[in-house]
């Protein structure tokens, strides 16, 4: 039976075995934008002043690069909660435990960028304005932290639901190839494991793993054994094959029908046949026909 709690008992590790997220092209994508419009929230002036001003540029450098490292930062908070808490097992400890460090963090380096960039350096004639750090960048960078928090938990779900799908296929595999074997298995036992021979005026019983071969002679079926000796056998070739595992024993021509383990070497013929040496007191050699050749080599490499 599937134990479905397995799948998701460490997707932690599974996170982790699977590297890197792939976020290239998001960043390249969204930081940039974010910068644009993080510089342009409550921006009373026209566009074509601001792209003749200066300041302007050195706005959207900095915007930018305090993106990248905010973003930056975040995904190392991601990372370290993915080794310690999983979204699927531990999914209010993990919302608590990256949020609060994600806000908390972030919302620190805020004020302390902000305090950098419109008080230390002066850049801005008006200064450091508190209330507009609250009410306005604060709250919008709380934003973008938040969105890259969602593109994240998105990525690892896509993930882990790949994972989980990889392993119930092969789980489901396993399954089938273990009824496989369960079928072949059963299918095998309906097979004869002993024959009855013919030995004077009774019966005895031989084990089908010691026969190197059945064949017919004088309009008689003979079993032969691994040691060489011969037994009558009721019952025509045909009759024997189908009571006989399709594994172990594979009629070469119509008189013979040989045992898997009895064969000793095969050799091939120019003209496509198979030659096989059998155990001493058999034949020495037994022929696969041409026609029957390819069959043969399949079931040996069965």
């Amino acid at each position: 039976m599937l134990q479905p709690a397995l799948l998701i008992e460490h997707p932690s590790e599974a996170t982790q075995q699977a590297g890197p997220y792939p976020d290239r092209w998001i960043k390249l994508l969204c930081i940039p934008l974010w910068a644009v419009f993080f510089r342009h929230i409550a921006e009373p002036a026209r566009l074509a002043d601001l792209l003749m001003s200066p300041q302007y540029y050195i706005d959207i450098l900095f915007i930018l690069l305090a993106a990248v490292f905010l973003w930056q930062l975040n995904l190392s908070i991601v990372r370290w909660a993915d080794q310690r808490y999983s979204w699927a097992a531990n999914t209010t400890r993990r919302l608590l435990v990256q949020g609060g460090l994600a806000y908390g963090i972030t919302a620190a380096l805020i004020v302390l960028l902000s305090l950098l960039y419109h008080g230390f350096m002066q850049l801005e004639p008006h200064g450091f304005n508190a209330s507009y750090l609250f009410l306005s960048e604060l709250p919008v960078n709380l934003l973008f932290v938040t969105i890259i928090h969602m593109i994240y938990t998105g990525l690892w779900m896509i993930r882990y639901h790949k994972q989980s799908v990889a392993t119930l296929n092969r789980e489901i595999e396993r399954l089938e190839m273990q009824a496989l074997d369960t079928k072949e298995a059963e299918s095998e036992d309906a097979f004869k494991q002993t024959l009855l021979v013919n030995q004077g005026r009774g019966l005895v019983p031989l084990a089908t793993a010691q026969i190197a071969c059945i064949f017919t002679a004088n309009e008689a079926s003979f079993a032969r054994t691994l040691e060489g000796k011969a037994f009558t056998v009721d019952g025509t070739l045909e009759q024997l094959e189908e009571q006989l595992s399709p594994r172990e024993f594979f009629r070469i021509s119509r008189q013979f029908i040989v045992q898997r383990g009895a064969i000793r070497r095969v050799e091939g013929e120019s003209s496509g046949r198979l030659l096989l040496h059998l155990p001493p007191g058999n034949p020495a050699t037994v022929t696969v026909s041409r026609r029957r050749a390819q069959l043969f080599r399949q079931w040996m490499e069965a």
